[in-house]
């Protein structure tokens, strides 16, 4: 991509605000004097640019996703036969679909945070100011509570190791599991958003 499209530097902030050169710096790293790209648009573009590492990646977080999809549903069948046998039901309290669309999600999040582009990331924020170090933390900490929820609220793990709990569980606390599973998709998708700006 390098030897295709040659990065264009800007010289003055003026340059900055008008030349576009931030999306043909997607796949390494920017230049210290160019932009990122500015907005969906010039993401998508620079996207469509780089589209075999990205076809690469997306391929990855794919099999990541579908080897977690198949290890829940081996699972989910497990909690399915061991609440029959219990309480006389076989139905899953959620379904599988709000957990595996997460683990789709947390597939791409994950491919992301595994990359060499991220590692670059964490490595200049940790010697830069320690208000973003603190953010960081924070956005860290919020993610793995957020996922901990979806875990303990969709998977059947809690079934398996705990034993199946007849009955349905209460409306506070489906919708306490909803409310979670909403707002950490959107942090997370927000997220890969920005990491990829």
């Amino acid at each position: 991509l390098e030897k295709e499209l040659p990065l264009t530097l800007a010289r003055s902030p003026e340059d900055l605000r008008e030349a576009d050169v931030g999306a043909c710096a997607c796949g390494r790293p920017f230049a210290a004097a160019a932009r990122r790209p500015d907005g969906p648009r010039e993401l998508l573009a620079c996207i469509a640019r780089d589209r075999r590492r990205v076809a690469g990646v997306a391929l990855r977080a794919a099999a990541k996703a579908l080897a977690a999809g198949v290890t829940v549903a081996a699972l989910e069948r497990r909690a399915a036969s061991a609440k029959a046998l219990r309480c006389g039901a076989s139905s899953y309290s959620f379904g599988p679909a709000p957990l595996r669309a997460w683990l789709v999600l947390w597939s791409f999040l994950l491919t992301a945070v595994r990359s060499r582009a991220f590692s670059d990331l964490l490595s200049a924020l940790w010697s830069g100011q320690r208000e973003h170090v603190r953010l960081y933390l924070r956005v860290y900490a919020y993610h793995v509570a957020s996922a901990a929820g979806v875990v303990v609220s969709f998977s059947p793990l809690p079934s398996l190791l705990l034993g199946p709990r007849c009955g349905r569980a209460p409306h506070a606390w489906a919708a306490l599991a909803w409310t979670n599973l909403v707002v950490g998709s959107a942090a997370s998708a927000a997220s890969l958003y920005l990491f990829a700006k």
